[in-house]
């Protein structure tokens, strides 16, 4: 019995380099196939939180403007708020004086956008802007025309 005991003890060292290789295989395997789906879980929070970010800015500007026309608003001395129907960069500056922090939200999905805002009159929106031909509407909703990284 002593001998068939110390046999057993003496076989059973560890693994072998058969079962390691299996065990690596099996999570390589498992790797590949759950990395796309964390980056698109990655990608998709991006977009919501630029979505987000954008309705932010469009509560605010519109809270902002509806305060104007009430005569209630008070901004800094050097603050203004475009109301020229142009695109105008959300900057730091106006995020601060309308109570949002004191840096511009930043675009996530891109960092080659950035916020922009455009007002007619009352009607307020935020896009995502890096050029005339590069922009997005974001905000009241989103403008999901082709190739718009917003868009799901």
């Amino acid at each position: 019995m002593k001998d068939l005991k110390k046999r057993l003890k003496k076989a059973n060292k560890g693994f072998s380099l058969v079962e390691l290789i299996i065990v690596i295989a099996i999570m390589a395997i498992l790797a590949g196939v759950l990395a796309p789906q964390f980056i698109k879980h990655i990608n998709n929070s991006k977009k919501s939180s630029d979505i987000q970010n954008a309705q932010m800015i469009y509560d605010a500007l519109s809270s902002a403007i509806s305060e104007q026309e009430a005569g209630t608003l008070s901004l800094p001395a050097g603050v203004t708020i475009n109301t020229s129907n142009t695109e105008t960069e959300f900057t730091g500056t106006l995020a601060a004086a309308l109570n949002m922090g004191n840096a511009a939200p930043t675009v996530k999905v891109d960092k080659n956008y950035k916020f922009y805002y455009k007002i007619n009159k009352t009607i307020v929106e935020v896009y995502a802007y890096k050029s005339n031909t590069d922009k997005y509407l974001l905000a009241p909703s989103v403008d999901a025309t082709s190739g718009c990284p917003w868009s799901n």
